[in-house]
């Protein structure tokens, strides 16, 4: 019989889902939810071990449209635990920021680690205190503890992270960046790759004389199919189509050096905003929406839906970030065109790629950051590369918008080209 393999979603934030930000659509009431009841003989596991942190703190007390923010981490974290089949896995799950006033009680190891159970996970779940306390160490410690707890553990290891990620310092960051080191193994680090970790000094790189472009004013900025592609203009939807309705589901890599801009990328296309203040990316994070294409040889647009995945750009990620290529139609690589050293690194991110994803897919070379003064990289030699390596190439500023919902609009078209074409040639061998 046929094996599947299941495994718990490697979740590090779940912030998107909690957090009440302001001009952010709140969802009032959440779709019901019917558990789907796995056959248990036909899976196996792909983790030994997974580990669930749970913010009890302060902040889960405020409401998310109706409801707390820890009432609806409870209801997320009880359906998963309805959904998984009882396979041979241990569970743990702990809990963070309980009290101020009792710091050695602010991180509870409360389930675990034990084989997994849906009654015993869902008993140490309901019993869990109310929301009260502090984040930040407490969550810091809550992580440090997690790896004392998964020490001893054998095979490979699911975290599930969920928090409303307010009142967080640096203190979790480090600890979390050093459960990952821990959990998936930290690789040996050179000089070049502890320089290129340090974000603070990516940031402030200095440009050097022999790379800066004085005049910035170059013409040669984009492929011609980039070109074509942002001067055609708009068709409509077959008649009769819904406004949400898509014909194909695209996953993408959003991927390139830290501090290139990623996320601020991702957030401006999803959200139409810009947000100016740097975080580190852990693990990955992902965005959904729809868009269109408009082939000039099609009377009406085909809807494509695209599924953005951004992960983290720091060398110590590596390790992570390749389970998240699996099933990636396509990738968008960012480099900073005012930091050279993000641009001539940019071979190893497509031997990264190619490497996870296990063939060659279509993908989009982006300079981002055109808003910057001091470039470092003139558009033609960065034009070249890529072109030279088979890709495509424009440019972007995720801060005035330029370029920004145009990239995921030519790479969606060119997965859907590539989609067709094997799409053809397998008609043809049939």
């Amino acid at each position: 019989m046929k094996k599947y393999y299941l495994a718990p979603l490697f979740i590090v934030m779940i912030s998107t889902l909690l957090i009440s930000c302001g001009g952010k659509k709140v969802i009032k009431t959440a779709p019901s939810f019917e558990p789907y009841k796995f056959n248990a003989s036909q899976y196996v596991p792909k983790v030994d071990n997974f580990l669930v942190i749970l913010d009890t703190s302060s902040s889960m007390a405020d409401k998310y449209g109706q409801k707390e923010k820890a009432k609806i981490a409870k209801e997320l974290l009880t359906a998963m635990n309805q959904t998984l089949p009882e396979l041979n896995y241990n569970g743990a799950l702990i809990t963070f920021g309980h009290d101020a006033h009792l710091p050695d009680k602010s991180a509870m190891l409360v389930y675990g680690p034990t084989k997994y159970s849906t009654s015993g996970f869902g008993s140490a779940l309901n019993a869990t205190k109310g929301p009260s306390g502090d984040s930040s160490l407490a969550l810091a410690k809550a992580i440090n503890a997690s790896g004392v707890n998964l020490k001893s553990a054998q095979g490979p290891i699911a975290v599930i992270l969920v928090s409303d990620g307010e009142k967080m310092d640096q203190a979790p960051l480090k600890a979390a960046e050093a459960l990952l080191d821990q959990l998936f193994g930290a690789e040996e680090t050179t000089a070049a790759m502890t320089e290129i970790d340090d974000v603070a000094a990516l940031m402030a790189e200095p440009t050097s004389d022999e790379t800066t472009v004085v005049d910035a004013a170059v013409s040669d900025t984009e492929s011609a199919f980039v070109t074509d592609i942002k001067n055609r203009r708009p068709k409509p939807p077959r008649p009769g189509t819904a406004t949400d309705s898509y014909q194909y589901l695209f996953k993408l890599m959003v991927i390139g050096e830290g501090a290139v801009g990623k996320t601020t990328l991702v957030n401006r296309y999803v959200t139409g905003t810009f947000e100016k203040d740097y975080k580190t990316t852990i693990g990955s994070q992902f965005a959904v929406k729809l868009t269109h294409v408009s082939p000039p040889e099609a009377e009406y647009s085909t809807g494509i839906k695209i599924q953005a995945w951004d992960v983290a750009g720091q060398a110590r990620f590596k390790a992570v970030r390749k389970m998240y290529y699996s099933g990636a139609a396509g990738f968008i690589l960012v480099f900073d065109v005012t930091r050279r050293r993000s641009f001539t690194e940019m071979s190893k991110w497509v031997q990264e790629a190619d490497e996870s994803i296990g063939t060659r897919v279509p993908a989009l070379i982006v300079g981002n950051k055109t808003d910057l003064p001091d470039r470092a990289v003139p558009s033609d030699e960065a034009k070249r590369w890529a072109e030279d390596n088979g890709f495509l190439y424009m440019e972007s500023s995720a801060k005035t918008g330029e370029g920004v919902a145009d990239m995921f609009t030519v790479l969606a078209e060119s997965m859907w080209n590539e989609a067709r074409r094997i799409s053809d040639s397998k008609k043809t061998e049939m």
